[in-house]
């Protein structure tokens, strides 16, 4: 509700005009600036406060003395205020001013959970895109370490349908393992729901996959499909595509953890088809988004590794999955920077 004393403000003040005052930081006169403020704001006007806090601040008695000593300008001051009023802009629906920020300040800025599960959501179909064209080429997963988990015990029972098959899976779950640790400690120590640290996570997921890509598509690691080798021949040099994917896969479940959206871990079916089934109300209509996160996720993942098994299978190779999937976190990573704040 407008100020009675204040009415006379948007008078003084037209539209599209600005007023600069330069205050002494007594507390008494904060209410009667923001009063003024909002006053201008309703009349479409822009105020700017500058509080002089680098000059000593007058006395009392020396401010009765001197009245007009409260809102003093300068031309200094006046010029730098003005240049920042001119960085910000009103907001009509809001009535607020809102300052233009540095790139540097939005990636500082947090990022707003509440949609964060669409990004996750994009990651389950990128993990079994992923899965279902390495499997079908190299014989092991590189976001599904569960299934690993049983090449590497059956590979030390003697059970080996390819030769050295386990260490492909023991890499995977190595270097998923590092990636865990690496991706946990950065999202700790910069803060992991900050735009620039999401950002800064999917861009480096995407260059792995680039390069894993690239050593396939420049000829130094094999990538057909089928494969050309002879049955019984082992090529250890795809243990260096199977590190590099492994490894960035888990950037996926660490940001799934970050951002609070645990009913989608990206890289785990089992767990969310228990989850989804112990549900308490999954046959309700009502509303039910964790119910609805996970079931989307699951048919995403199955839908991924059916697309990688339909590319490898009209390309006769690996790598043009593997570029769609960097391709995509690379947009995820852009999309981060320009997500809705906190």
């Amino acid at each position: 509700m407008r100020l009675p004393l204040l009415s006379w403000a948007p008078a003084l003040f037209p539209p599209k005009h600005t007023l600069v005052l330069n205050y002494y930081p007594f507390p008494r006169h904060v209410p009667f600036f923001s009063s003024l403020r909002r006053s201008l704001i309703w009349s479409d006007a822009a105020i700017t406060l500058h509080c002089i806090t680098d000059e000593p601040r007058p006395s009392l008695a020396a401010t009765i003395a001197n009245p007009t000593m409260n809102t003093k300008t300068s031309v200094q001051s006046s010029h730098a205020a003005m240049s920042s009023s001119e960085e910000s802009k009103h907001d009509p629906e809001s009535g607020r001013i809102v300052e233009k920020q540095s790139f540097y300040t939005r990636c500082l800025k947090e990022v707003d959970n509440k949609r964060a599960y669409i990004p996750m959501l994009v990651c389950c179909f990128v993990s079994g895109l992923t899965d279902g064209t390495i499997y079908n080429a190299y014989g092991t997963f590189v976001s599904m370490q569960t299934g690993n988990t049983i090449f590497v015990a059956l590979g030390t029972s003697g059970f080996n349908n390819k030769p050295y098959g386990w260490a492909r899976s023991l890499c995977s779950i190595g270097f998923f393992i590092i990636g865990s640790f690496c991706f946990a400690r950065l999202a700790m120590l910069l803060g992991g729901k900050r735009r620039g640290v999401l950002g800064l996570s999917f861009f480096s997921q995407s260059v792995l996959v680039m390069l894993a890509a690239a050593l396939i598509q420049g000829g130094v690691i094999d990538g057909s499909y089928p494969s050309h080798r002879a049955p019984g021949s082992v090529d250890f040099k795809e243990i260096a595509v199977i590190a590099l994917l492994s490894f960035q896969a888990a950037g996926q479940i660490v940001s799934s953890r970050t951002l609070s959206v645990g009913e989608i871990p990206t890289v785990v079916v089992t767990s969310m088809l228990c989850d989804l089934m112990s549900d308490p109300a999954l046959l309700a209509w009502a509303k039910n988004d964790k119910r609805n996160r996970r079931f989307v996720a699951f048919v995403l993942t199955l839908v991924g590794a059916i697309c990688g098994g339909w590319i490898s299978k009209a390309s006769g190779a690996v790598q043009p999955s593997l570029w769609t999937v960097a391709g995509i976190k690379l947009v995820l990573a852009i999309s981060w920077l320009f997500w809705t704040e906190k």
